[in-house]
């Protein structure tokens, strides 16, 4: 994994105006600036993207103080692909985190390669670089504080660690796989021994099984033969259920039949009895047809008058109609008349009120004139008054502040004063003590400065009471004032009312004699009868022409009288003209239908006979039935015991092929249950060999030599061959035997010393030279693909030889790695790698310069 760029935003004490970084063209480079200013920070930020870890246990004290949410962008190279991972994490929603991991194109577009949620795109990075973060930072990522990452953990997780780092884990995987293989053949032996005994159970019920088929066999014959017999005794007994089924149908058709019958007949009866009916009207009819038809004559000229009457009755109301018309046309031109005159003196009456009225107001305008002459002159003294208050005002603000500033000298002069009554006071101006006649000669003008001082102040006390005396005064004349402005203005407004009066009643006085004139011609109108003339003419032709049509009333009355009399002779003489014309067929009709009626009771009696003879043959139906219903009782139930000796003879049968067809079965099963246990021991010597004792341990003694080689050549460098380190897999048991470890020895110049007896530069060393050479490993493995070496803080602890050892074996191992990156805040040490990363911290977070 090689580092492209770096993009951090709320990150720890990175702001969000953080430039990205870019490690293109870098090889060696030292990480520099100030403690606490972010060094680390970085690779925290490398981490946190990439795996969600860092130093710090929380992912919400990673972002940036006074803020709610950060990211960090990391994009590497892995081989030829370049990815791209993005992570995300925000306080302000219930700490919600976002993750996504992208593969650069050849064309230059990104590719997702996000998985389900955050665990799953975390999972697939982790499988993308082979690692996870204990794995990282215990081979080529030396964090601050944790040099012995690697070599302070327990022998038993050295040992873990490094079979991480050789990809041992495909062998737990494998071993894994073999245990759960060896259980599920474990698990089919087991069910095939059970079916093996299981069939081998059943074989020994042979015998028995053959006699059960032969008794079954006889039972089932008996049951067929009983069925078969009941089914020949229903079938007799259905058949005269059948002919007796038939003989009811056949009673009930006659029985509909004569149902038919009688209302066919009482059909018959009551038409006959209708013509009957008419037969008989219409004779009765006709014996007064001479009687009718004089009746319909007289009623043919009665109704010729009518008619004749009633339409001289509509014309006369239309006259009528359009002479109360012409007399409401006259009528309301009348009220009109009256209205407009009523109007006209009730306007006289209002002029006349208001003529008499004005004299009193020219006497009232003539009055308030006089009295509103003396506005002006007020309004005068208003403003000199009001000048008044604003120069008094003033004047008592001059004395309050004389005043003031008299009370502030009058305390400074009896501080003045108090210092000159002290026994050791001093001149004020060269700081010289003062004699006793100076100080006398000071304290009298003091006195007499006060004196006057409390003088002035009294003086400006004074003139601040007058000024306010005064000004009460004036304040009093100018309401007084104001009061009668008041009333003044009130009677300035009544004025011009007043004069507006006046002009109206002047006004209504020239208007008085034309409405009297105007109402003395309506009167004369209303009296001579002048209006509406047209309509007067039009009414007296219409009264001429009802007088001429000669209507009388009384016989038009009468006449209708006589009509209403006679309205039903012609009805009568219609019904005469029908009974004429059908007599001869109503006669007919009535001798037809008694002959039929004759007939559908010779019929009927017939019916009556054949029913009473079904009625007696059917009286056996319910005995029938009952039989019947009795036999195919017993015939189901012999059905069902037929039917159940069927299956328990087929269930028979399938047992007893079932228990001969056993001996190929139990012997394909114990075929079956020794191969299943061949796969158990085979797959328990897998889980074996794959186990951590097997070919991981194998791997791991083979790599250790290559490990302490590569260690012991870069302690040689760093310690001019002083310490030498040593792996041992295997440690002596007090109760005898060994036991696997991966425990580490150290060899100076006092001999073999475990590791956790040094402490300081020495450990570094040891632990400087053991990451190297993990690192050179896993490059030389192409298991995890590391390619990028980082230290962090790893010279503080070194002396300036331990310093110099350091940068040569770093210098001597760099071609091994793609990108080293060095963070130290050792001024001396900056100058010492070819390109240098200064981070430093301003008041909008963490900067990165690259020189």
């Amino acid at each position: 994994m090689i580092p492209v760029s770096l993009r951090l935003q709320n990150f720890l004490s990175y702001g969000e105006q953080c430039e990205p970084i870019q490690f293109d063209g870098i090889h060696v480079a030292c990480l520099s600036g100030p403690n606490g200013h972010g060094k680390s920070a970085l690779l925290d930020a490398i981490t946190w993207s990439l795996w969600g870890q860092a130093r710090t246990n929380t992912a919400d004290d990673l972002v940036r103080l006074g803020q709610s949410s950060m990211l960090v962008e990391f994009e590497f190279l892995l081989g030829r692909q370049r990815y791209r991972v993005v992570r995300k994490r925000n306080k302000a929603r219930n700490s919600q985190s976002d993750l996504q991991f992208q593969v650069r194109h050849e064309e230059g577009d990104w590719r997702a390669l996000t998985g389900q949620g955050v665990r799953g795109t975390q999972e697939r990075i982790t499988e993308t670089l082979r690692m996870d973060y204990d794995t990282f930072i215990n081979s080529s990522f030396i964090l601050q504080g944790r040099a012995d990452e690697f070599t302070r953990r327990t022998p038993g997780e050295r040992k873990r660690i490094l079979g991480e780092i050789l990809n041992l884990s495909v062998y737990d995987q494998l071993c894994d796989a073999a245990r759960v293989r060896s259980r599920e053949a474990g698990t089919q032996v087991q069910q095939l021994e059970a079916a093996v005994a299981t069939l081998e159970r059943e074989q020994d019920r042979l015998p028995a099984l053959r006699a059960e088929v032969e008794r079954l066999e006889r039972s089932h014959t008996e049951t067929q033969l009983a069925v078969e017999k009941l089914r020949a005794e229903l079938t007799a007994i259905l058949v005269e259920k059948e002919r007796l089924d038939a003989r009811r149908r056949e009673r009930e058709e006659l029985a509909r039949r004569l149902q038919g019958a009688e209302a066919e007949v009482t059909t018959l009866r009551s038409q006959l009895a209708a013509a009957a009916r008419r037969v008989e009207e219409g004779q009765a009819v006709v014996r007064r047809a001479v009687e009718i038809r004089q009746a319909a004559q007289e009623l043919d000229a009665v109704s010729r008058e009518r008619e004749a009457m009633t339409e001289r009755l509509g014309e006369l109301r239309t006259l009528e109609q359009e002479a109360s018309l012409l007399q409401r046309r006259m009528q309301t031109t009348q009220h009109g008349l009256e209205t407009k005159l009523e109007l006209t003196r009730q306007r006289v009456r209002e002029l006349r009120a208001k003529a008499d009225q004005l004299s009193k107001i020219a006497a009232d305008v003539r009055d308030l004139e006089s009295q509103t002459t003396a506005l002006d002159r007020l309004h005068e003294e208003r403003a000199a008054y009001q000048a008044r208050l604003q120069e008094l005002a003033g004047e008592a603000a001059a004395a309050k502040v004389e005043e003031r500033c008299r009370a502030e000298d009058l305390v400074k002069a009896d501080e003045r004063f108090h210092i000159l009554k002290a026994a050791s006071a001093r001149c004020p101006v060269c700081e010289s003590e003062l004699p006793e006649p100076k100080r006398k000669e000071l304290g009298w003008k003091l006195k007499e400065e006060k004196t006057a001082l409390k003088e002035a102040q009294g003086r400006a006390i004074q003139r601040a009471a007058d000024a306010k005396r005064e000004d009460a005064a004036v304040r009093q004349k100018l309401q007084e004032l104001e009061s009668k402005l008041k009333t003044l203005l009130g009677m300035r407004d009544r004025l011009a009312q007043a004069r507006q009066t006046h002009l109206q009643l002047e006004e209504a006085a020239r208007e008085l004699p034309e409405e009297l004139k105007r109402a003395a011609d309506l009167e004369a109108m209303l009296q001579a009868q002048e209006f509406a003339p047209e309509e007067r003419a039009q009414l007296a032709a219409v009264e001429a022409r009802m007088k001429a049509l000669r209507y009388d009333r009384k016989r038009h009355e009468a006449v209708s009288r006589r009509a209403g009399e006679l309205a039903g002779a012609e009805r009568q003489l219609h019904a005469l003209e029908r009974a004429e014309s059908s007599l001869p067929e109503d006669r007919k009709q009535v001798e037809h239908l008694e002959a039929a009626i004759r007939l559908r009771e010779e019929a009927m009696a017939e019916d009556r006979a054949a029913r009473a003879a079904a009625d007696r043959d059917l009286t056996r139906a319910p005995a029938v039935e009952a039989e019947a219903a009795r036999v195919r009782a017993r015939m189901e139930q012999a059905e069902r015991e037929e039917a159940r000796a069927a299956q328990q003879l087929g269930g028979a049968r399938e047992a007893l092929q079932r228990s001969t067809d056993l001996a190929a079965q139990i012997g394909a099963r114990r075929a079956e249950r020794d191969a299943a246990a061949a796969d158990q021991a085979a797959y328990e010597e897998l889980s074996k060999a794959f186990g951590r004792n097997g070919i991981q341990a194998l791997i791991i003694e083979n790599a250790l030599p290559e490990i302490e080689a590569e260690a012991n050549v870069l302690l040689g460098r760093m310690t001019g061959g002083q310490l030498a380190v040593r792996l041992k897999t295997q440690r002596e048991l007090r109760a005898g035997g060994q036991a696997e470890t991966l425990e580490i020895e150290i060899s100076d110049g006092l001999g073999p010393r475990r590791y956790e007896l040094y402490s300081g530069g020495e450990a570094f060393r040891v632990n400087f030279a053991i990451r190297i050479a993990l690192s050179k490993l896993l490059a030389r493995r192409a298991g995890a693909r590391l390619e990028t070496l980082v230290i962090d803080e790893g010279f503080g602890s070194q002396d300036q030889q331990g310093r110099e050892g350091l940068l040569e074996a770093i210098q001597s191992t760099q071609d091994d790695f793609a990108k080293v990156l060095i963070i130290t805040h050792i001024d001396e040490l900056k100058e010492a790698f070819p390109n240098r990363i200064e981070v430093t911290k301003g008041p909008m977070g963490s900067q990165v310069t690259i020189y």
